[in-house]
């Protein structure tokens, strides 16, 4: 994931940024895979079936709350960080 400071492997800011601004599936599933035991296996059951979202970076985008199907997303080609939902 990141580099590692002892045990604990240290978050890097793209994926800060996503967990901050991501849906309810990314974060269930990101600590679902992080804590050993089971208290988040109904909750990840329930949203495993949703389609992820993601985080529109385009201040002027058109969509109600920048939130835009995550296979739909465009990566920056210089950063590789930041997302759009279209060229423009």
């Amino acid at each position: 994931m990141g580099i590692t400071s002892g045990n604990q492997p240290q978050i890097i800011p793209a994926k800060m940024a996503e967990l901050l601004r991501g849906d309810k599936k990314t974060l269930v599933t990101y600590y679902w895979q992080r804590i050993p035991c089971g208290c988040l296996d109904e909750k990840y059951e329930a949203v495993k079936s949703v389609t992820r979202s993601g985080f529109c970076c385009n201040v002027a985008c058109p969509i109600p709350d920048r939130m835009v199907e995550q296979k739909k997303m465009l990566y920056c080609t210089h950063c590789r960080v930041t997302n759009y939902c279209s060229r423009e």
